[in-house]
């Protein structure tokens, strides 16, 4: 199997189940409490810079089309740190199509690590297409710290994506999708930082590939079984 099921507590910090771990990452899950739908962490070290990482992912996740099931990106408002996007996300039959306004905030930290949070933020958003669901409750975030000599990243994700989906059916999707997105984003900023591209948003405006970006990121789903939406 390529990931370990098991499910390790972590005395370190309760509450956070271990679901995966392979190749130096490890994917963590855990319930929010107040959700059908499990948080997910996943954490890892790079020899990336902690400004690469912080500036790619912060681009990538804003700006950039390069997302899987992506059908549109518009970029509502960009204050330098703080952007808000508007995302339509193509999902397959018999899953409705979603839509999602996010913010996202890139902090640079006098210590030298970088936070780079994202939430939705529905008031933003243009009135609701026919058919459509709207994700409202979306809220992650990107940590990035020096550690001896490389980038400790940790990232967080938890997604309601709406409607009357199954959990069973966006548990494993979401879990695997997270993991995809944060190596996705290592190997994007560390390509826009060894200078394969001469600007930053043309690093991260590639051919979609198969990945996840924000609002985009917790909707890979598998749908099974006799159900329909909306």
């Amino acid at each position: 199997m390529i990931f370990s099921i098991a499910f390790v507590v972590l005395a370190a910090d309760p509450g956070w189940k271990e679901v995966a771990r392979k190749d130096g990452f490890t994917v963590e899950a855990r319930d929010p409490g107040d959700s059908k739908f499990y948080e997910y962490r996943v954490t890892t070290d790079t020899d990336v810079s902690v400004r690469a990482l912080c500036d790619g992912v912060f681009e990538w996740g804003s700006v950039s089309k390069d997302h899987d099931q992506l059908k549109d990106r518009r970029l509502i408002e960009d204050r330098g740190d703080v952007r808000v996007a508007y995302d339509i996300i193509a999902t397959p039959a018999p899953v409705a199509t979603r839509d999602i306004a996010f913010t996202i905030k890139r902090d640079l930290k006098a210590d030298g690590s970088c936070r780079v949070d994202f939430f939705s933020s529905p008031e933003k958003a243009p009135p609701l297409p026919a058919g459509f669901v709207r994700c409202s409750k979306l809220k992650g975030a990107w940590v990035f710290e020096p550690r001896e000599g490389k980038t400790h990243v940790t990232y967080t994700l938890h997604n309601d994506p709406g409607g009357n989906l199954p959990p069973h059916l966006v548990h494993g999707p979401q879990r695997d999708a997270a993991l995809m997105t944060v190596k996705k984003g290592i190997r994007l900023s560390r390509e826009g930082a060894s200078g394969a591209a001469l600007d930053v948003r043309q690093a991260f405006s590639a051919t979609p590939m198969s990945s996840s970006g924000v609002g985009a990121q917790a909707l890979s789903l598998t749908p099974t079984g006799q159900w329909s939406e909306p």
